[in-house]
């Protein structure tokens, strides 16, 4: 699965363009957050894969990114969904 601009992840992130498209399973994408709970500029990354492995992969690494709240040397996780298809998280996008 690939998103477009303007398409909208989850009832609630709108897809602003690509931030990286060379990951192994995921892309990452810049969101907008439609309800405004997360002002600011978003990065969305999401399993692009359609493989039970892969999924699990993914999942297992939002599961750990949450497991690191608080440390300030891992990228803080906004808000994910590993139960959506696909998969996926948002962080702070730093330029």
């Amino acid at each position: 699965m690939t998103y477009q601009i303007d398409d909208i992840i989850d009832k609630r992130f709108i897809v602003k363009g690509i931030c990286n498209d060379s990951g192994g399973m995921g892309q990452v994408l810049f969101v907008e957050d439609s309800v405004s709970e997360f002002p600011g500029e978003l990065a969305l990354k999401y399993c692009r894969e359609d493989s039970e492995e892969y999924i699990k992969r993914f999942r297992r690494e939002v599961r750990l990114l949450e497991g690191f709240s608080g440390n300030t040397k891992v990228v803080e996780t906004l808000h994910s969904n590993i139960d959506n298809e696909p998969p996926y998280f948002v962080m702070k996008y730093y330029p």
